[in-house]
C-alpha cells in the first residue's frame, strides 16, 4: 500500500475557485488529483528548463510563437 501524508493547507476563495474551476475543465475527481497534476508539470517545467530548453506557446490559428517566462 502507498505511503500518503495528509497536509493541510490555507487558500484563498479565489484559489479554490481556480482549483474547482481546473478539476472540472481537466476531469479529475478531486482536489488531490488537480495537485498532483499540477505537481507533475510542474516538475516537467523544472526539468525543462534545467536542460536549458525553452517553453514556447503556438497559437494554432495564426501560428504565432510566444515564450513562456518562469519567475521564481
Amino acid at each position: 500500500m502507498e505511503d500518503k501524508k495528509k497536509i493541510q493547507v490555507n487558500i484563498s476563495k479565489e484559489a479554490l475557485e481556480e482549483i474547482n474551476d481546473l478539476k472540472d475543465k481537466l476531469n479529475l475527481g478531486s482536489i488531490s488529483d488537480v495537485i498532483r497534476s499540477s505537481l507533475k508539470l510542474t516538475r516537467y517545467i523544472e526539468l525543462e528548463k534545467e536542460a536549458g530548453n525553452e517553453i514556447i506557446i503556438r497559437n494554432r490559428k495564426s501560428n504565432k510563437e510566444k515564450e513562456v517566462v518562469f519567475i521564481k
